[in-house]
């Protein structure tokens, strides 16, 4: 039985009528997303992801179209494709952490686009990939959403390198059926708020095909909408 597998047997078993742990809501989630099976048997994600982030005065301030291809269950190889006008450039990643590009690269573009392919299985990913840090998750009192929507909330807290405090995570499951409505994020200081708008079908995981991200305070009080992202799941690597 794989490790996905026995944790879930594992967690559900040890359900009782009390309150569900943070654990078994993910569980659920992932349930209800798919399935853990479903998640396992899927070796790689293809998929083309169109950002358009906007400034507080709503003009739009960038659009990118970039075409992923990455594993689920490892980090590497990883590969990312986008057209510079007439010129399709192409960075990879291979197994052992190797970069190829066919363009030239300085010092400060290495590290975007490494990162880029580090967050981007993350983000995509949930809620699968939140329990590959189950020890981290902790449950939050329940909340109601801005359109009524009553959902558990599950809080993910990370430390940096140096011991400081990193990224802390809210993420919003309904609580009629354990979909992932949404997100709320503390990164540098800033709070954004991630509803996630609709569900794909092609890959059996139900993965996002739209999220739009609002820049909030710590209530989620909204302050301007920040991003949308739309997700095109591909066949294979072009």
């Amino acid at each position: 039985m794989k490790v996905f597998g026995w944790i879930l047997v594992v967690l559900v078993g040890c359900v009782s009528c009390a309150e569900e742990s943070a654990e078994t809501i993910v569980i659920k989630s992932m349930e209800y997303h798919g399935g853990i099976a479903a998640w396992e048997a899927t070796d790689k994600l293809s998929y083309l992801k169109t950002t358009r982030l906007y400034g507080p005065d709503g003009s739009l301030e960038s659009e990118s179209n970039i075409a992923y291809t990455h594993p689920l269950h490892k980090d590497l190889p990883a590969s990312m494709r986008w057209l510079d006008g007439a010129q399709l450039k192409a960075f990879k990643l291979d197994s052992t952490g190797g970069i190829k590009a066919n363009f030239d690269l300085t010092a400060a573009d290495s590290i975007r686009y490494k990162e880029s392919l580090r967050t981007a299985p993350y983000t995509l990913c949930q809620p699968y990939k939140l329990l590959a840090d189950a020890e981290l998750l902790k449950r939050h009192p329940d909340e109601v959403l801005e359109d009524g929507l009553a959902v558990y909330v599950v809080g993910l807290s990370y430390t940096e390198e140096d011991g400081s405090e990193g990224t802390k995570w809210k993420y919003y499951f309904n609580q009629d059926n354990y979909r992932l409505e949404a997100a709320l994020v503390l990164h540098n200081g800033s709070f954004s708020y991630i509803r996630n708008d609709v569900y794909e079908e092609k890959t059996g995981l139900s993965l996002n095909a739209k999220r739009t991200s609002y820049r909030t305070d710590s209530l989620r009080n909204v302050q301007y909408l920040r991003g949308e992202f739309i997700y095109e799941y591909l066949d294979s690597e072009q």
